[in-house]
């Protein structure tokens, strides 16, 4: 199994919420609108194939930051190659964003995805994690 289908499977069993649930859902600042929040999604159906309904805002960035554990030297080599070019492709999205917000980067990585849709808002989130 590779490490996109590992990060996939922990979430293919969720119901797929409409885009306006999800909104909800998400709670966000009031200035913070619907098309940021599918903009910041979108990267995540994108690079792992998981459609924006499927994600929650308590889900931890763990799983997107953290490659899989491995015994094989080389099936890990691998997997960490793609961990890492996925994760470039999260940063350079965020940055970018923060860029066009007139913001430098973050002192640490969002803790969970409502973290990280913040932060592509443009807006801090004082309680990231790193």
């Amino acid at each position: 199994m590779s490490y996109t289908s590992e990060v996939t499977a922990r979430f293919g069993d969720r119901a797929v919420l409409g885009i306006d649930e999800l909104y909800q859902l998400f709670a966000l600042p009031p200035e913070i609108d619907l098309d940021t929040l599918t903009s910041a999604l979108v990267i995540f159906l994108e690079e792992y194939d998981i459609p924006a309904g499927s994600l929650r805002p308590d889900d931890s960035m763990c799983c997107f930051v953290d490659p899989p554990r491995t015994k094989n030297p080389i099936s890990w080599f691998f997997a960490r190659s793609s961990y890492e070019f996925r994760l470039s492709e999260l940063s350079y999205h965020l940055g970018k964003a923060r860029h066009r917000a007139g913001l430098k980067a973050l002192p640490a990585w969002p803790a969970t995805i409502r973290d990280y849709v913040i932060a592509y808002a443009g807006k801090d989130q004082p309680a990231m994690s790193p």
